[in-house]
């Protein structure tokens, strides 16, 4: 049987009030809708809405049975865990500068918090699960982000030209591609020192506000925040509806404004260096971000079959991720692992035919909906004249 799901809404301060409510068909709340999640981390576990399983959530239905709902392979390779993580963001101001951790560092940090008694769920908690967080997002409007580091030349001439005396070191080491000392010495600074800092960066942005418009956007939602300085060292971005970027482990970045489909390996850790309220911790983000030429990486969009388009990332284990507009011909979902599927557009049909004595089943998805099709329910299929986004484990 595909499972209909019920998937929470996240309500971070960054989100948009209508964005997700919009694409969802839904009145707005006049709170801040930011995330949807579609999938089964025990932070915010998507629920089956029909059927026998009706009430339960993602989480435990896996828990209890994870060779018939992930497939033996996933099963035995992942524990009873789905290992992706899909979700819609709605952004209406800027997330926080941030990176995620390798496998081996968030085993490690896990392990530290958990020997020091940090409760999973303490706001000054860091690593929250044991597992690393490469993501992929793929726009559904105008969608902005900083993503990876500049050039050093180019950041330096940013932060040069705003002529702040105190950053003349920074300028400095910038140029000279000591990129990890220059955060350093930006973090060492005491409180006061940062306030009047970012002032100076902010005051000096207004005397050119076409070339230092981020700062000035940035300082409207965090005033003071020295992650307005340090944006100044990433590199911007702006991707339009149907592009992609995959963002691996220890790449600094920062999502602006936009709607977008995001897939990730199913964590909720991020270290935080600015441009939010949450706990930041740049001492432990230091130790896991890449200062070398490892940045974001644009996806390009590879047609399989008519109506499928894949998003290939290699050497991504825990998920892939493709988006199907069936039209007049039902897209095939090879029949391994398990499968989410979320419509963005119009209609769309999953269906499955029988398969080991289950009956065939079908279900049908509007815009902002998303089923489950458990590993034995293949083979499974998309129809309908809508757009949908399938992500399963690779094969």
């Amino acid at each position: 049987m595909i499972l209909t799901l019920n998937n929470p809404v996240r309500d971070y301060a960054w989100g948009s009030t209508t964005l997700l409510p919009d694409l969802l068909g839904t009145p707005p709340t006049g709170r801040p809708q930011a995330e949807l999640w579609i999938g089964a981390h025990p932070a915010a576990s998507s629920v089956v809405t029909g059927g026998p399983q009706a009430g339960t959530s993602l989480h435990e239905l896996i828990a209890a049975d994870p060779d018939h709902v992930l497939g033996a392979d996933v099963a035995a390779t992942y524990g009873p865990r789905l290992p992706f993580l899909l979700k819609v963001l709605a952004i209406a101001q800027p997330l926080s500068i941030q990176a995620h951790p390798s496998a081996a560092q968030a085993e490690e940090g896990y392990a530290a918090e958990d020997a020091a008694g940090v409760p999973t769920d303490a706001p000054h908690r860091s690593y929250r699960d044991p597992y690393h967080k490469p993501e992929m997002v793929v726009a559904l409007s105008e969608f902005e982000a900083l993503l990876g580091w500049s050039e050093p030349d180019i950041a330096a001439d940013r932060l040069a030209g705003l002529e702040v005396d105190r950053l003349t070191s920074v300028v400095d080491g910038v140029r000279a591609g000591a990129l990890s000392a220059a955060l350093t010495e930006l973090f060492a600074l005491p409180e006061p020192e940062v306030g009047a800092l970012v002032e100076a960066v902010t005051e000096a942005a207004r005397r050119d506000p076409h070339l230092y418009d981020l700062v000035l956007r940035l300082a409207e939602f965090y005033p003071g925040d020295l992650g307005i300085v340090l944006a100044l060292l990433l590199e911007p971005a702006r991707l339009e509806p149907g592009q992609a970027v995959f963002v691996p482990d220890g790449v600094p970045h920062a999502y602006l404004s936009g709607l977008a489909v995001e897939v990730q390996a199913s964590s909720d850790n991020t270290l935080r260096a600015g441009l939010t309220g949450k706990h930041g911790a740049p001492e432990r983000l230091m130790r896991v971000l890449e200062f070398g030429p490892l940045a974001a990486v644009p996806v390009i969009a590879h047609e399989v079959s008519p109506g499928r388009v894949d998003y290939p990332v290699a050497g991504v284990e825990e998920f892939a991720l493709s988006r199907v507009n069936p039209g007049e011909a039902d897209v095939p979902l090879p029949a391994d692992g398990p499968w989410s599927v979320l419509c963005v557009e119009g209609q769309v049909t999953v269906a499955t035919d029988p398969d080991d004595g289950e009956d065939a089943s079908s279900l049908s998805l509007g815009p902002g909906q998303a089923g489950f099709i458990p590993a034995g329910q293949h083979p499974s299929r998309v129809g309908g004249p809508g757009v949908a986004y399938v992500v399963t484990v690779p094969s």
